[in-house]
């Protein structure tokens, strides 16, 4: 495209310029909806118009279209007659293009145009035609156009319209200079008015104009329909590009779950929401641009399984017994933990763990209780009772009494029987134990107890002793058992009461 500034004389060049007539074109639903709404906005521009003060009849025959070549002249220009019985509204454009058709002189001030002449590239015709592209305050009647056409169409009739609204918005109220009006006797737009810029052709216009007001439309949201992102009820933005938006949302739930198995879930924790409409008044933003405002605002929650091994830990079982002292503890068995997996359903939210569920278990190996024995029985008391019981509970059969024998004194008394060996020797009274071991007096292993009321008893030729020096024994505890250890010539328990280390009694007077 290029663009020329002409005068009078310049004005030839129109003339010689090619004009032929196009191929009516198959219209689509869309295009015929937009030429009724063009149709009907220029019905309606005629009343933004000023009326002509006469009526001006013009013939014309055509029977075909006049083809000019470039060399042709303007003098051998075949006359154009026109017929039309309607009120001319003629611009300063029209009547002096339409003069010069006609060879019919035309006074004017001489001032320039500024012509746009566009090359086709099917035909390689040039075409020129007088077309405002400017904006003036007449949108504000178009707009009133808009409405009286909404009446009658529905929305996709109103988004053509407003197309139509902006191809035929061109300055009304400029007033034709008293030299043109003088000559011509017509009412008419001054097209030379400086807010006129280029001339181009009939098509070039539509185009520009309706490319005009498509961007007046998305910025206006005029009968757009588009889409709004809602997160907790809140408005985020307004967008043309509603599956794009909907791929955004898709893929923010899509990169979440990478690095996970294919059995994890993604979804927002919040609501969110596209809802579609009319949204009058709202900046219109590119998908994009949405989602960039509404980061701040998504949390996103991953639900995926995780399996971890566990320690079982064992348990401790007791076993109860009467029979022994409530201060016996006897470990029989050690605990040893077991093991299991686990998978747990995960919830984090933005890379957070929030929640937890187990869903499995699988035990490996499972715990070995701990056993104890406790014993149930009250603590007897370590203190003298002031009298002695028998020693040894497995017999009471006495093979050596107290007294003299074989010219010297028998001390103490022997206990014997079948069997006896390794049998139990119990405290015969509460008391501390002064000894307990091996010495070579005779009497092998022995126990020696103090009961702290100024008597002592000894139990000796024992097989084992139960007890350690400084211990605190009661009535009836085991200290030893029998066997036949020291000066001995068989298993038997020597037992013996002394009232001091010298003065030793006969225990048959005390058990």
């Amino acid at each position: 495209m290029s663009t020329k500034f002409i005068g009078k004389d310049g004005y030839k060049e129109i003339e010689s310029l090619p004009f032929t007539r196009r191929k009516p074109q198959q219209l689509n639903t869309a295009q015929k909806t937009v030429r009724f709404i063009k149709r009907a906005a220029a019905l309606a521009a005629k009343k933004f118009k000023i009326k002509s003060t006469r009526k001006v009849t013009v013939t014309r025959k055509v029977t075909k279209p006049v083809i000019r070549k470039q060399s042709r002249s303007v003098a051998n220009a075949r006359p154009v007659v026109q017929t039309s019985s309607k009120r001319a509204e003629i611009c300063y454009f029209d009547k002096r293009y339409s003069a010069a058709r006609q060879g019919i002189g035309f006074n004017d001030n001489s001032r320039p145009l500024k012509l746009v002449t566009t090359t086709r590239n099917v035909t390689d015709r040039k075409y020129a035609h007088a077309a405002p592209v400017s904006k003036t305050k007449v949108h504000e009647a178009l707009k009133k156009k808009a409405m009286l056409a909404s009446v009658a169409c529905f929305t996709a009739v109103m988004i053509g319209f407003a197309s139509g609204a902006s191809a035929v918005s061109v300055p009304m109220e400029t007033k034709a200079t008293a030299q043109s009006a003088k000559s011509s006797n017509y009412s008419y737009v001054d097209y030379t008015s400086d807010k006129f810029s280029s001339i181009a052709t009939a098509d070039e216009a539509t185009n520009i104009a309706e490319k005009t007001v498509a961007n007046a439309v998305l910025s206006n949201n005029i009968g757009a329909e588009l889409s709004a992102l809602y997160i907790n009820g809140k408005k985020i933005g307004v967008t043309g590009e509603t599956s794009a938006l909907g791929n955004a949302l898709n893929k923010i739930l899509s990169d979440a779950k990478e690095g996970y198995d294919e059995n994890t879930t993604a979804d927002f924790a919040n609501t969110v929401k596209i809802i579609n409409g009319k949204f009058p008044n709202e900046t219109v933003l590119t998908a994009d641009e949405v989602i960039e405002l509404a980061k701040d605002y998504l949390y996103v929650a991953v639900t995926t399984d995780v399996t971890d091994t566990i320690s079982l830990n064992y348990d401790t079982q007791y076993d109860y017994d009467d029979s022994k002292s409530n201060t016996y503890s006897e470990t029989k068995q050690e605990g040893e933990n077991g093991e299991a997996e686990v998978t747990y359903k995960v919830t984090y939210i933005n890379g957070e763990q929030t929640n937890s569920v187990e869903t499995a278990r699988n035990v490996t190996k499972e715990p070995k209780n701990e056993i104890i024995v406790q014993g149930t029985s009250e603590a007897p008391s370590y203190e003298a009772t002031g009298s002695f019981m028998w020693p040894v509970p497995y017999t009471h059969n006495i093979v050596s009494y107290y007294g003299y024998r074989w010219g010297r004194l028998h001390s103490g008394i022997d206990i014997s029987d079948d069997g006896i060996g390794g049998q139990d020797i119990v405290a015969s009274d509460g008391g501390t134990v002064t000894w307990a071991g091996y010495d070579d007096s005779g009497y092998g292993n022995y126990v020696i107890i103090d009961h702290g009321n100024g008597y002592y008893s000894l139990y000796g030729h024992c097989s084992a002793v139960a007890v350690s020096q400084g211990d605190k024994v009661y009535k009836g505890q085991t200290i030893a058992y029998v066997g036949s250890t020291g000066d001995s010539t068989g298993d038997h328990l020597h037992f013996e009461i002394r009232r001091s280390e010298t003065d030793r009694l006969d225990p048959m007077e005390f058990l």
